[in-house]
């Protein structure tokens, strides 16, 4: 994992599911679009590219790829393999100035995988062997922390169909390996920004802590 060498800037977004990321991640882009010449773009994993779109097959039928059950592992490799196209977009965009806000990049992988019983440390070392020893890092990841309970609320008022990590104990599992990996990964990794915000306030109150630390970390 490299520090972006590009002129452009990349924020990420984190968090469980119904955490509120997306909805953060695109008024983020709307406020860049207001604040700065050049509008900020938004992208999300996994993309929609093959590996992309597997993954969506896999997360709306319980982990199942073309009637065959995947383990924990290979779904994450799924994500990995779908980062690899989408990192090869990102340094082009990034190359030319660009500022990209993608919902969801490499912690999510390392926390989901955590929270099913796999090394963070294997799954790094798959990224290196996947994408290449120096895949890109972001320049701030913010992760939007909310209980579990509240996540899937928000889901099912949404009306959004319940997807294969959506279940109370393993959302559960998933946020604490969020916190884990945020207080060591900076550690190992110095180049790594990483902001925690609570997301449990309506969505507005959110953003201002957003804007807040975008505004003072970049």
């Amino acid at each position: 994992m490299r520090s972006n060498p590009y002129p452009g800037r990349f924020i990420v977004f984190e968090g469980i599911d119904g955490s509120g990321k997306t909805t953060q991640a695109g008024m983020l882009q709307e406020f860049l679009g207001k604040t700065r010449e050049k509008p900020a773009i938004l992208t999300a994993e996994p993309t929609d590219g093959k590996y992309g779109q597997q993954i969506r097959e896999v997360l709306r039928n319980n982990g199942y790829l073309c009637g065959k059950r995947l383990s924990d592992e290979h779904i994450q490799e799924l994500f990995i393999s779908d980062r690899t196209e989408h990192c090869q977009w990102l340094s082009g965009k990034l190359l030319v100035g660009k500022i990209v806000i993608s919902d969801r990049y490499f912690l999510s992988t390392l926390a989901y995988g955590l929270a099913s019983g796999l090394d963070p440390d294997e799954l790094l070392y798959r990224h290196r062997s996947i994408i290449g020893e120096d895949f890109l890092a972001p320049d701030l990841t913010i992760v939007i922390d909310v209980e579990p309970a509240i996540g899937l609320e928000r889901r099912k008022k949404s009306g959004a169909t319940r997807e294969y990590f959506e279940k109370l104990g393993k959302l559960a599992r998933i946020r604490q390996a969020y916190l884990a990996l945020i207080k060591t990964l900076p550690e190992r990794y110095s180049f790594l920004k990483i902001e925690i915000i609570d997301g449990t306030p309506d969505e507005l109150e959110v953003f201002e802590a957003v804007r807040e630390t975008v505004q003072r970390r970049m």
